[in-house]
């Protein structure tokens, strides 16, 4: 009995012993939570466990806690909006791609990805290789498109031959060679007879393109319907785009070398299957982009083919209604003569510029376009070792030359608001080199629009960090513009309708309201007795604004932090500000966090989600409200805040469903690997449930602590920081501090 009584004792001492120190052998494996989400419904998630450096790991499961799928390598997750189907592209393995690198194989040589398709009603998963892209509708189910890679070049089985056959094959091998020896040496004799000009390499006359000269071909696009299984296939598909509700698709198509099949953009209507040709035999096509309603298509087209560095481009926009017809177009051609020209109040010398995206409004009714100049053509009279190449600066410009040499491809690529309506077929140039910065409000059907503009006043910058501005208010639909702030330094947060326009003036460290019906403006929040600034700056500069959350629906109010609370305040200034958090008094700092990416504005009625962090104990909670008018308690009674023992608690992501209020998120520790986590707010009881850790092998390694630790600084104030122990710690010894 003595002796298992010891045994016991000791075993603590032996466990403890047999833990090992952290080296760097391990760190390849250690995991993290990588890609992840939670399904509409709320019913299962899908996730990523990524390594250091090795193969990943998918996991498809149930918010109950069972494990649907587990696929090797599964990455780019996406779930089908009526979640019934999980799509994700497979990359090779590790080794695989790394024995590529190191093997210097060609692009079109490496090893490709796959692509998964999991049933979750029928449980089946599916496996499509070299697959090289991957698309659903944004806010529709039952169709998926994908992009396939270039097929394989096709390999014959060559025959076993026997010792006769090898000799013959040799014997032709050797007459083959053979030849081409004869050939060079009577090349060679008939260049010392001629002169050396016979070698020169006689021009194609045929007037087939050279193969450099051959643009990339596309490749098979297969579009499946999910709900039946069918798929229809395109050839030498380029790019391809759904409008979000599933209702059309556009393809690009490129054309077959050495062929008559020339590059076309076809839109195919998935209700009718009716298959329309937008345009044909262009040089390239980009920037697609449906409306909201899938009514309206529009995308920047270039039929040049020089090789001048830059091209000219179209405009097209197509309706969906009226049978995709051309509605407005840069330049008519013959072949379009319904096209309404909307570059009429484009300044002379300028382009449609092709490296910003396509926006229609929110209604569809307007189209948002960049221009810029045309730029100097680059002479190419001389050959480029024969240009001289210098960097001028003047004490004039805006920027240091090296900042100009740094920022040389953006400002290349630069280009300015423009607006085109389809209500009145006017196009409106709002940005230019004044107005670099405009604020589009009501998602681009607003009456009134913001410019922010700091010309005259870019030097000061180089010194000073910064630029003040002058800000116009611009009237959408005539493009006139008046001046309504000057030369002052602020952060600008317009309404969503743009009636206001909220600034934080960091001189005077108050908020005003600008009224664009009334033309007024009104200091406001000025009854918060906290400051709305960091209250703890330290630097010889004005203080930075904790910022806004958002504004309320109907611009009825604006949500205001400042150091631990959020303040909701009447843009006019009338109405007292009220506070609808407590975390003064406890010293928790409350954030919003916006789990509805489409939220554009906060309602009476929204749920808010928060994110808490204590500065006292410096751990992190989430907290709920229902109702943000009825907020008059602490927020951290109606959510929870996560503690794992005496640790204290990160959180660093928060998801929600979209049509339930059940949510995903993770939480770690010091001494806890990331953890992620369910969590249904609608169940009454404790609904929190763990779905899956990382770094179980943790446990096998000595590994420490962390405590807050406090001292007093040479300025006489008093410091925090964390110190780190090791695990096996002993106060009697002395460590070395780093």
């Amino acid at each position: 009995m003595k002796k298992i009584l010891l045994l016991l004792l000791c075993s603590p001492i032996v466990l403890i012993a047999q833990k090992k120190p952290l080296d760097h052998s391990v760190y390849d494996s250690w995991q993290s939570i990588g890609e992840k989400q939670i399904s509409n419904n709320g019913n299962f998630v899908a996730y990523t466990i990524n390594v250091q450096e090795g193969d990943s790991k998918l996991i498809i499961q149930s918010t109950k806690g069972d494990i649907l799928r587990e696929v090797e390598r599964g990455y780019n997750i996406t779930i089908s909006d009526d979640d019934k189907f999980v799509i994700f592209k497979i990359r090779p393995t590790y080794k695989q791609t790394r024995d590529a690198k190191i093997a210097k194989k060609k692009p079109d040589e490496m090893p490709k990805d796959s692509l998964g398709i999991y049933d979750v009603e029928n449980v089946k998963l599916e496996k499509i290789a070299r697959v090289r892209s991957c698309k659903m509708p944004e806010k529709a189910g039952g169709w998926l498109a994908f992009l396939m890679e270039k097929p394989l070049p096709e390999t014959k089985d060559k025959k076993e031959l026997d010792s006769i056959g090898k000799l013959n094959e040799l014997a032709n091998k050797t007459v083959a060679m053979q030849k081409q020896i004869d050939s060079l040496n009577n090349l060679i004799a008939k260049a010392l007879e001629q002169g050396i000009s016979v070698l020169a390499v006689k021009k194609d006359s045929t007037g087939k393109p050279k193969k450099d000269e051959e643009g990339e071909e596309g490749t098979e696009l297969v579009l499946r319907n999910l709900n039946d299984g069918k798929d229809k296939k395109f050839r030498l598909t380029q790019e391809y785009y759904f409008d979000k509700n599933g209702n059309s698709i556009v393809i690009e198509t490129t054309k077959k070398n050495n062929s008559k099949i020339v590059a076309q953009v076809i839109a195919l209507n998935l209700t009718n299957f009716k298959t329309d040709t937008l345009l044909k035999d262009f040089k390239e096509a980009k920037q697609f982009s449906f409306d909201e309603n899938g009514n309206k298509l529009a995308f920047v087209a270039s039929f040049d083919t020089t090789k001048a560095e830059f091209k000219k481009y179209n405009l097209y926009a197509f309706n969906k209604s009226e049978n995709w017809v051309i509605t407005s177009q840069l330049a008519v051609n013959s072949i379009e003569k319904e096209a309404i020209d909307i570059a009429k109040k484009i300044p002379a010398n300028w382009r449609i510029n092709e490296n910003t995206s396509l926006l229609f409004s929110k209604t569809g009714d307007r189209l948002f376009f960049g221009t810029s100049p045309i730029l100097p053509i680059k002479d190419t009279t001389l050959p480029e070792f024969d240009r001289v190449s210098v960097d001028v600066w003047n004490h004039k410009d805006d920027d240091i030359m090296t900042v100009q040499l740094k920022n040389l491809d953006r400002d290349l690529k630069k280009n300015y608001l423009t607006m085109f309506s389809f209500n009145n077929l006017n196009t409106i140039q709002f940005g230019n080199e004044n107005f670099e910065i405009v604020r589009t409000t009501l998602e681009g059907d607003g009456k009134y629009f913001y410019a922010i503009s700091d010309s005259g006043k870019r030097i000061e910058a180089q010194w000073q960090g910064y630029t003040n501005k002058d800000v116009f208010i611009l009237n959408a639909e005539t493009g006139d513009n008046k001046k309504i702030l000057s030369n002052i330094r602020a952060n600008f947060y317009p309404s969503y309708t743009g009636k206001y326009l909220l600034y934080y003036d960091e001189d005077k460290k108050t908020y005003s309201s600008y009224n664009s019906e009334t033309q007024k403006i009104n200091v406001v929040a000025k009854d918060i007795l906290f400051p709305l600034y960091d209250e703890e700056n330290d630097v010889p500069d004005a203080p930075n604004a904790y910022g806004i959350v958002k504004w309320m629906e109907n611009d009825k109010y604006v949500l205001i932090y400042d150091r631990y609370d959020i303040w909701k305040v009447d843009p006019t200034g009338k109405e007292k500000s009220d506070c609808i958090t407590v975390g003064r008094k406890d010293k928790t700092q409350y954030r919003y966090v916006t789990v509805d990416n489409e939220e554009k504005f906060i309602s009476d009625t929204s749920m808010l989600t928060l994110k808490g962090f204590n500065e006292t104990t410096k751990g992190n909670l989430i907290s709920f409200s229902d109702k943000i008018k009825y907020i008059i308690e602490p927020l951290n009674h109606t959510g929870f805040e996560m503690k794992v023992g005496a640790s204290v608690t990160s959180i660093s992501f928060i998801l929600k469903a979209k049509k339930s209020n059940k949510f995903l998120y993770s939480f770690e520790t010091y001494r806890d690997a990331p953890t992620l986590t369910f969590y249904d707010k609608d169940v009454v009881y404790d609904s929190k449930k763990i779905l899956a850790t990382t770094n179980s092998q943790q446990s096998h390694y000595l590994w420490g602590s962390a405590e807050l630790f406090k001292w007093k600084a040479y300025t006489g104030k008093i410091t925090e920081g964390i110190l780190y122990k090791p695990e096996n710690f002993d106060s009697t010894k002395k460590y070395p501090m780093i």
